[in-house]
């Protein structure tokens, strides 16, 4: 089935078979510049920002539909941002999430340095300038029940991993039936420590403590997040 996605970073309201997200700045900030390359194809990934900075323009997506194919990039995707999106947003970098690393791999778009693979059913975090906010739409099938599922890493170091929500899972409508989720259907046994959305208005994290209850919020299927995790014994598991 062909549907049309859009997605929004502030505002944050995804329905399984349709969405509407932001792609968002920081007020005030229409001609901010990328900052000098951090990470770039063959050197060690950079660390993922622990707290906000106020001159960011940070957005962490998901791409829930098969709207890219095989050999696109994230110079795909940052193209794909600033032709589909009701606004003049210009893509400055493209991260993605290296678990093995605990950091980031960044693109850098306006350099063209750093390219690296995507795949539709993952997180990327964007960082745009230009309007305010911005609406980015796209177009793809929805992805086969069970067709896609997520390796989640401890490391020596922090256990962070990034995930989307799958579509077919429309029950997990909190973190914290999202953290049972992972505990209950993940290959071995695994303990969630914590899950956090990114926050692009504050550009910073909400973040639900699972063994403490503590911070609870709404979680929508095809929306990225951030799961911290202990795993049992050995050092990974999959899900779901």
């Amino acid at each position: 089935m062909k549907i049309v996605l859009s997605f929004v970073a502030i505002v944050a309201l995804l329905l399984v078979l349709g969405a509407l997200t932001v792609i968002a700045l920081p007020r005030g900030l229409d001609t901010a510049t990328a900052s000098a390359p951090a990470s770039v194809a063959g050197a060690p990934a950079s660390q993922e920002p622990a707290a906000p900075q106020s001159t960011t323009g940070y957005n962490w997506i998901a791409i829930p539909l098969n709207t890219f194919q095989a050999g696109d990039t994230a110079a795909t995707l940052a193209n794909h941002v600033q032709t589909n999106n009701n606004g003049t947003v210009t893509v400055q970098t493209v991260s993605r999430w290296n678990a093995t690393a605990q950091g980031l791999d960044i693109y850098f778009h306006q350099l063209g340095l750093g390219d690296f693979p995507i795949s539709n059913q993952s997180a990327y975090r964007v960082e745009t300038t230009g309007p305010a906010s911005a609406v980015w739409t796209m177009v793809g099938d929805v992805p086969a029940i069970g067709s896609y599922n997520y390796t989640l890493l401890e490391t020596g170091g922090t256990d962070y991993n990034w995930i989307m929500d799958p579509l077919d899972r429309p029950s997990n409508s909190q973190a914290s039936v999202l953290a049972n989720d992972i505990q209950t259907n993940a290959s071995a046994p695994v303990t969630v420590q914590t899950i956090s959305k990114w926050n692009a208005t504050a550009q910073s994290y909400d973040i639900y403590f699972h063994q403490l209850g503590l911070g609870d919020f709404d979680v929508r299927p095809g929306y990225p997040y951030r799961v911290e995790v202990d795993v049992t014994t050995g050092s990974s598991v999959t899900w779901p």
